[in-house]
Formats: C-alpha cells, structure tokens, sequence
C-alpha cells in the first residue's frame, strides 16, 4: 500500500493544499509505502460446482462434485433441485438426495452428491438440473463449513453415457 502526498501541498490555495489527506487538526498526511502480507486461511470463496454434473449409464443417478465440502439437509434442500426432463420438471418426490458421507442428524457433509432418480432417462432426452436458493430459508441452503451459500446454477446434463434411448410408444 502505498500514498505520495502531492507536491507543494503547503502553498496556500494551490490544488495540491486542497486534494491533501489530512486529519481533523489538518495535519497533513506524509507520503508512505509499506507491504501487506496476508497468509490468512479465512475462507471467503462460495463452494461451486466443478466441472458438470453427470449422469450415470442407467439414466437414474446424477452425480455433482463441489470444489469443497458442503453441508445441507437433504429432505429439505432438495425443493431448492428442479430436475427437467425434456423441459418438463419433476416432481421433488421423484427424487432423492444421497452421499457416502451422511450425518448422524441425516445432513449431507461432504464434497460430492449423488441424485436419485425414480424413473429412467434415456440418451436421447434433455436433462437439465437447477438450484435457486431463494426457495429456502437462509438456514437450510446448502453452504460451507464457513456457512458460505451455494450460488445458484442451472445446468444441462450430457445423457449421451446412457445405454438406452427412450423406447417409442405408439
């Protein structure tokens, strides 16, 4: 950080007197240069998703990653999910939330999700998932070990590892 009091900052009436930091005895301040060294570990950064959220061979588990552990209610932060299958959402009891890391409580710690899907999706269909926090209280959203919310995304899912394409009914 650094500051350069102007030049001729004593001459009455000059630009320079008048842009002059100064205190409220109107002592002017001195121009100065030191550096900041801050090794803090804090953590300021929201988790994100990284990478995209796949899809499992059988169309029936979405998979999401984060860039760090979350922290969730799974009953609850799913209203927070819609799940589109060729633009039209699912229904949130047409879904489950789950982890290999599960709490005592039942809440969700860790850095990768899984959803679980009732029915099928096939390859040849559109799948998109979003998450809008705004549906949920500030206490429920899915956050960070520092409580830092999960933006909200919207995110088309690639179904081309799926195995089977939607079957015709005629």
């Amino acid at each position: 950080i650094a500051y350069e009091a102007p030049l001729n900052n004593n001459v009455p009436g000059s630009i320079a007197q008048a842009s002059t930091l100064s205190d409220t005895s109107g002592n002017d301040l001195q121009s100065f240069t030191f550096n900041v060294a801050n090794e803090s570990l804090q953590d300021f950064t929201a988790p994100l998703l990284t990478g995209e959220p796949t899809v499992d061979q059988n169309g029936q588990r979405i998979n999401l990653t984060f860039n760090e552990v979350v922290e969730f209610d799974p009953l609850i932060a799913k209203d927070a999910l819609t799940i589109s299958i060729d633009g039209t959402p699912i229904n949130s009891d047409d879904f489950n939330i789950d982890s290999t890391v599960t709490m005592p409580d039942g809440s969700i710690s860790s850095a990768t999700l899984s959803i679980q899907l009732n029915n099928t999706v096939y390859n040849d269909q559109t799948l998109t998932l979003s998450y809008d926090s705004s549906k949920l209280l500030s206490d429920d959203r899915i956050v960070d070990a520092k409580g830092l919310a999960l933006p909200l995304f919207n995110q088309l899912i690639d179904t081309s590892a799926i195995a089977d394409s939607a079957p015709d009914i005629t």
